[in-house]
């Protein structure tokens, strides 16, 4: 998901900048502009809740011990 949400933003901001950018400072606006940076900031979400789940299963999937885990009691 995360994939075709960075290929979006990326076609979004290269569709707005043939189409949409201010030729004197190259800046993108309007509404290419916001949806870059929904489909940006939507990816941002993705890669953050999906952090402690990859930790998650690596230790789970490695059998990592508790005391190197990061997750266990006594660490807190």
């Amino acid at each position: 998901m995360a994939s075709l949400f960075s290929a979006a933003a990326a076609l979004t901001l290269f569709l707005g900048m043939n189409f949409m950018s201010d030729p004197q400072t190259g800046a993108v606006h309007g509404f290419f502009a916001a949806m870059a940076v929904a489909f940006a900031s939507y990816v941002l979400l993705l890669f953050l809740s999906a952090g402690p789940r990859l930790d998650t299963a690596y230790v789970t999937l490695h059998s990592v011990r508790n005391e190197l885990n990061g997750t266990h009691r006594s660490r807190r």
